[in-house]
């Protein structure tokens, strides 16, 4: 662990504690001020020039495109998912048998080599480069499939194996994916996270957009 992710621990822990103290408006202010990653909005899914990305984010879109152009994705464009100080952007790809999303993500800092698929039984998969501490149990309809290190090729096989074996096993087969299917795949995936994330505890209510969803059902 860096310096930089001890000095970050520590403080995060201190504002847990102080939280603990606190009502749940200035909690939810406390967390949402010092830490971005639990505000927890709608992704925008606005199309983004590329003379509107940083200059890292160029770099990082151009370093691991050609592998999902070479394995036979379309690219779809780029989309802006939150405004915030360096935005946080989506390169998005399609697979020659639509049946899976290719994602290059760059949120809040954290760059993420991505795939999605889903279902014909709506069981939503999704694998990406890193490390996820709670993974959401298979009975919450949705499964993760994580490469530690940032390998584009990798992670393309992982998925395709893993939602091989997973559609075999649930009896059924992937679905097929459109243009225009794809913003609603990625905020079906989110969804299910969050609601996994609430039903484990680690979020102690579901963010105010699914909250409206759910009250308009």
């Amino acid at each position: 662990m860096t310096q930089q992710e001890i000095v970050s621990l520590v403080v995060f822990v201190s504002m847990c504690v102080v939280c603990c103290f606190t009502g749940a408006v200035v909690r939810r202010w406390l967390l949402n001020r010092c830490f971005p990653a639990f505000r927890f909005e709608p992704w925008l899914f606005e199309p983004i020039r590329q003379s509107d990305l940083t200059d890292e984010q160029r770099q990082f879109f151009a370093k691991h495109t050609p592998v999902y152009l070479a394995r036979g994705f379309e690219p779809l464009g780029d989309f802006l998912l939150r405004r915030d100080a360096r935005p946080s952007v989506v390169r998005f790809f399609l697979s020659r048998d639509r049946t899976t999303v290719g994602e290059l993500t760059w949120y809040l800092d954290t760059t993420t080599i991505g795939c999605m698929s889903v279902l014909l039984d709506g069981f939503f998969l999704e694998s990406g480069t890193g490390e996820v501490q709670v993974l959401p149990p298979a009975e919450h309809g949705l499964q993760f499939f994580m490469l530690p290190q940032e390998d584009a090729p990798g992670l393309i096989d992982l998925h395709a194996a893993s939602v091989a074996r997973v559609a075999a096993e649930r009896k059924t087969s992937p679905a097929k994916i459109e243009r225009d299917d794809v913003k609603a795949l990625a905020n079906y995936g989110r969804e299910l996270s969050l609601r996994s994330l609430h039903k484990q505890g680690v979020i102690d209510e579901l963010p105010a957009f699914l909250r409206k969803k759910q009250a308009a059902c």
